[in-house]
């Protein structure tokens, strides 16, 4: 058993951007490392890698344009997030195909990249509501296992599924 989710790995020109964006701040935030951003369509906690990708190896994925923006938001009061619209068709094709395995999926989708986390008693950063808006077609999904460390999450792409294009 590992720790496992699905997500979509951003493009290069997408990370780059968020960088420049992160770099800018000065804020005493925790951002997330630029070489794990990501968006979660599915996370599975603890399932058998098997039956992933025994339930996603014959499912034709449906394409899809991610829209990252409009602002930098927070999300349940302690994240700061981009906002991504466009991936929600995917992420139930992807639930669907994996009912029954992890933990129970959520009902709703919530596409967006985790850029840091708020300590709890932390202002609204300024970097909130600062414009970012950027497109990029999907071109394939990644089963990802995590490994905590005290450090932060070590993400390891286990296999990929391209997505069908028109």
């Amino acid at each position: 058993m590992a720790r496992l989710f699905v997500a979509v790995w951003p493009p290069a020109h997408v990370v780059d951007r968020i960088d420049a964006l992160v770099r800018g701040s000065e804020e005493p935030l925790r951002f997330t490392a630029t070489d794990t951003l990501h968006i979660t369509l599915r996370f599975f906690g603890e399932a058998a890698i098997d039956d992933v990708t025994r339930a996603l190896d014959d499912v034709a994925f449906p394409p899809a344009p991610a829209r990252l923006g409009p602002t930098v938001s927070v999300m349940n009061g302690r994240i700061v997030i981009i906002p991504v619209a466009g991936l929600s068709a995917l992420a139930t094709v992807v639930t669907r195909s994996t009912a029954g395995i992890g933990d129970a999926a959520r009902d709703d989708f919530v596409g967006h990249i985790t850029l840091a986390r708020l300590r709890r008693d932390a202002p609204v950063p300024r970097i909130v509501g600062t414009r970012f808006g950027v497109e990029f077609d999907v071109d394939e999904l990644a089963l990802v296992s995590s490994r905590l460390t005290p450090t932060g999450a070590i993400y390891e792409t286990i296999t990929r599924w391209p997505v069908v294009s028109e």
